[in-house]
């Protein structure tokens, strides 16, 4: 992975909040692809042998991605193919790759889903509050805590690495990743009558997000992979990341193409309003394209 990480967006999303959040949405339905506003405008999934996992499409719902480019100049087609229809409003933002210290940049406490509502990270308040809120809790007459948490599921793990591009025909897109198996306890400490059993299904959804096919290798991507702790739940169309201001320090944004005359003045006027600190905001740079002026 490169030392930059590149995103295509769209002007009015620069909003450097404080909380800023990176939107990021199960691998079977949509894949975000653009900084934009709080979040990660989406675009449907364009590669589409991205669908082909068979036997384990179940689990798909329970990872979630979102993406980067680790190219480490300006790409055309990204300036063409993202970043919304009014061309003169696109801006490229560089970051500093953040891929080996997650944390920093991203919190880890918990993250937000739809009207607001908040989901865990697992860890030590997400098993207190199951414990608080259920049956434990309540035969000891407990409050309820935390009730404006999601608690059917937690963010489990999350990891950053670049996509593998494999060949359309390789058998990643058309293996079947589910099979059946003998579990054997005669080999192990379990005291059981039963020695083993026989035709249990395993599956692998370790593939799930991690491929694309060699066509695509233009886009040079990198990936953030949320997955949750429960893998066949399937109600969160997507979840908001919530951004460290550390992440936007040295950010380059270069500015369209095909700017507009007022293009520069309203980036800088967002950086100047937000509410990031003032040591961060002069650490980040504007440029323009090299290819101003050179594509139509």
């Amino acid at each position: 992975m490169n030392d930059i990480l590149t995103l295509y967006g769209y002007t009015p999303a620069i909003a450097l909040e404080r909380e800023n959040l990176a939107r990021v949405t199960a691998v079977h339905r949509e894949r975000y692809e653009i900084a934009c506003d709080a979040g990660i405008t989406h675009a449907k999934l364009n590669d589409q042998m991205e669908k082909e996992r068979v036997g384990i499409s179940q689990f798909a719902g329970s990872r979630f991605i979102t993406c980067f480019s680790h190219g480490d100049c300006e790409n055309v087609h990204f300036w063409y193919s993202y970043g919304g229809n009014d061309r003169s409003r696109k801006i490229c933002l560089r970051f500093n790759n953040f891929a080996s210290n997650l944390t920093n940049v991203i919190h880890t406490d918990y993250c937000l889903l739809d009207d607001d509502i908040k989901a865990f990270f697992v860890g030590q308040e997400y098993f207190k509050t199951i414990n608080q809120n259920g049956l434990p809790g309540t035969i000891k007459g407990l409050p309820k805590i935390n009730t404006d948490f999601d608690l059917r599921n937690c963010v489990a793990h999350l990891e950053m690495f670049d996509v593998d591009y494999v060949p359309s025909g390789d058998e990643v897109f058309t293996k079947d990743y589910s099979d059946k198996i003998t579990v054997d306890f005669a080999s192990s400490n379990i005291l059981t009558s039963t020695p083993s059993l026989k035709g249990i299904t395993a599956y692998d959804p370790s593939c799930l997000g991690r491929q694309k096919s060699s066509p695509w290798q233009i886009e040079s991507e990198s990936r953030i992979l949320a997955c949750l702790k429960y893998p066949e739940f399937n109600e969160w169309g997507f979840i908001d990341l919530r951004l460290k201001e550390e992440i936007f320090r040295d950010m380059v944004i270069i500015l369209s193409p095909w700017l507009s005359p007022e293009l520069e003045n309203d980036v800088r006027s967002l950086i100047a309003e937000s509410p990031i600190s003032e040591e961060i905001k002069r650490s980040i740079k504007v440029q323009h394209s090299e290819l101003e002026g050179t594509i139509q």
